[in-house]
């Protein structure tokens, strides 16, 4: 996991980046959070939106090895945790995982501005096999993290649409 000091240093590194090259993406992949929790914690909430704040337009979060939710800040996206892709996850809730779709408009003078965020629910099979399309019933519980509590405290305001969890601008 990244050290305090190392996230305290990100944002004039990001700001920097920002002020030289104003229309680049910036995307960060942090590892971070509880491990095999499904709520994001207040230092991910309070880092995140820093970074956004100092310019960078998307937090991609891992570590905890399962769906967190995700969350609209400034201009950008945040999302705690993606889950697993590959992994030997033997528990239902590390098998639970998502293809995350962004698009992002271009904003006058330069940067971006987070405009959807589409989550395709994927399972992982189990042992040494990779994700595939969720069922019905998979997609239910893949959708939790992003549909409960959690995400009405992050004001996301999400629809499902053939399958897919979508939010909106």
């Amino acid at each position: 996991l990244p050290s305090r000091r190392v996230l305290a240093e990100y944002p004039a590194i990001i700001k920097a980046h920002r002020a030289a090259h104003p229309t680049d993406l910036i995307v960060l992949s942090i590892h971070w959070g509880k491990e095999g929790s499904s709520e994001e914690r207040g230092f991910q909430r309070r880092i995140g939106r820093r970074l956004i704040d100092s310019g960078a337009n998307l937090i991609w979060g891992h570590h905890p090895h399962v769906l967190q939710p995700a969350e609209a800040w400034g201009e950008g996206l945040i999302l705690y945790s993606t889950g697993n892709l590959i992994f030997d996850a033997r528990a239902r809730k590390t098998r639970q995982s998502g293809l995350f779709e962004m698009e992002f408009d271009r904003v006058d003078g330069g940067g971006y501005l987070a405009r959807r965020l589409t989550v395709h629910p994927l399972m992982l099979q189990g042992l040494n096999s990779g994700p595939r399309s969720a069922t019905d019933k998979q997609a239910t519980r893949i959708f939790e993290p992003f549909l409960g509590s959690r995400s009405k405290r992050l004001k996301m305001n999400w629809k499902i649409e053939d399958g897919k969890l979508i939010w909106r601008r």
